[in-house]
């Protein structure tokens, strides 16, 4: 078997494993919460040690260079910053957010919960989809395939409704293309915390006039494929990201 053959098996194969093993840490978080609240900060430090880990071995295996900031330039944020509120107001204008499903009982459980969305999991599953499957798939299948592959994995990855999965497709293709194109996973990791923000931080219903909506999503439409444009033109800087070599 060959060398590049028994790597790719072998970061496949921990990318399953790492995934099976948050999927039990965020059962076990949820049932602590609903049946033994005791046992809460237990499952909650579980997802934090759980973070160092792969964050750690991430390092191990690929380097530092994609967590650093160094050759993002402002248009390129000011690029991101952009798709990620046409993201916004496309998931908002097509769907909405139901108000009543957003009924907070503020508590120190609803303050964990908060950040174990709004940051925790952005940084697992940038770096789990895009850090270990797309980075991977790269090197063997056109980007075109590997974007394409890593956003089925990432919509089936846990689908609990209609939106949801929305949600996680249109995610999976942005990153997707910000990824291909930077190489960079900190601008991931930021692009997914804003975009969990936005949501948590504007729970509100939309219903306005058909005319308002079709206005709104033609915008931000547009204002998506811009921005995706240009990423697409920008110099890419994924390829020595893409090339390093797994220790």
């Amino acid at each position: 078997m060959k060398k590049s053959t028994k790597e790719n098996i072998k970061i496949l194969g921990i990318f399953i494993v790492l995934c099976i093993v948050h999927i039990l840490i965020m059962k076990f978080l949820r049932l602590a919460e609903k049946t033994q609240p005791s046992l809460f900060f237990i499952a909650f430090l579980f997802i934090v040690l759980f973070i160092v880990l792969i964050f750690l071995l991430f390092l191990k295996m690929i380097g530092k260079e994609t967590f650093l900031f160094d050759g993002i330039t402002r248009k390129t944020w000011i690029q991101m910053l952009l798709l990620c509120v046409s993201h916004f107001l496309l998931f908002l204008v097509i769907f909405g957010y139901p108000a009543r499903s957003y009924k907070y009982n503020i508590s120190i459980y609803f303050f964990f919960n908060v950040i174990n969305t709004i940051v925790f999991n952005a940084i697992v599953f940038e770096i789990l989809f895009r850090g270990l499957l797309q980075r991977q798939l790269s090197k063997f299948l056109r980007p075109w395939m590997a974007i394409t592959i890593t956003l089925v994995v990432s919509v089936l990855y846990n689908p609990t409704s209609i939106l949801s999965v929305f949600q996680a497709f249109l995610t999976g293709i942005f990153l997707g293309i910000i990824f291909y194109k930077t190489g960079k996973l900190i601008l991931c990791i930021c692009y997914h915390i804003l975009n969990n923000l936005l949501i948590i931080l504007f729970p509100c219903s939309f219903q306005y006039a058909a005319e308002i909506q079709l206005l709104l999503l033609l915008c931000s439409s547009l204002l998506a494929m811009y921005t995706i444009r240009g990423f697409m033109k920008e110099k890419s800087l994924k390829n020595q990201l893409l090339n390093s070599q797994i220790n």
